[in-house]
């Protein structure tokens, strides 16, 4: 499979949010994660409590949540990426 420019640029894209991400965690506090986890922790046992079917439906819900906010991500930095591009243009002529 071969890739194009536009897939190139999302696989850049998705990798450079992904060290981020990552930053962002090495600069959180061990109160805030550990408050993170614990949420986590009792939402899952929420579910857990939930009949199968429920279980099913609220997980579904979560996932399509967290690919509709990734696919946000990727063109929120896309775009800021082109923008920038843009201002740099633009400043050049100047």
């Amino acid at each position: 499979m071969t890739m194009n420019t536009q897939d190139i640029l999302e696989a850049a894209i998705t990798d450079r949010i992904q060290s981020l991400i990552q930053e962002l965690k090495k600069n959180t506090s061990k109160e805030k994660a550990d408050d993170v986890l614990k949420n986590m922790d009792l939402a899952q046992k929420i579910i857990d409590s939930l009949p199968q079917h429920q279980q099913d439906v609220i997980n579904q819900i979560l996932n399509q949540t967290v690919d509709d906010y990734a696919d946000i991500e990727l063109a929120l930095y896309k775009e800021g990426l082109l923008d920038g591009i843009r201002i740099m243009k633009y400043l050049q002529k100047l």
